[in-house]
C-alpha cells in the first residue's frame, strides 16, 4: 500500500508539523510506502492531490477544513484517490 500525506504545517498554529513525526515512526505493516508533502502556498495542497491521485492508494489529508476541502477537491478533478482525514485544525 502506497500512502500519501498532505500536511498543511501552518495549520492550529503550527501544531499540526508536529504529527509528521507521529506519522513517520507509526508502525505500519510491511510493505506500506509512506510520501510526506508539506503545503508552502494557498492551492497547493489540490494541484499535489490531483497530479499524485493516480500513484498512491490513499491520499490523506493533514490540517484543517481548507486542507481538507483542497486535497478533495484535487481528488475530484483527478476523478481518482481514495481520500483519508486526519483533522488537526
Amino acid at each position: 500500500m502506497k500512502i500519501l500525506y498532505i500536511i498543511n504545517p501552518v495549520s492550529n498554529g503550527g501544531r499540526t508539523k508536529k504529527i509528521e513525526r507521529f506519522l513517520q515512526d507509526w508502525p505500519y505493516p510491511e510493505g506500506t510506502e509512506i510520501k510526506i508533502r508539506e503545503t508552502t502556498r494557498p492551492g497547493e495542497g489540490k494541484e499535489i492531490a490531483r497530479a499524485e491521485a493516480a500513484n498512491y492508494d490513499v491520499i490523506c489529508s493533514v490540517g484543517g477544513d481548507g486542507t481538507l476541502n483542497e486535497v478533495a477537491s484535487g481528488l475530484y478533478e483527478a476523478k481518482a484517490g481514495v481520500l483519508g482525514i486526519i483533522p488537526s485544525g
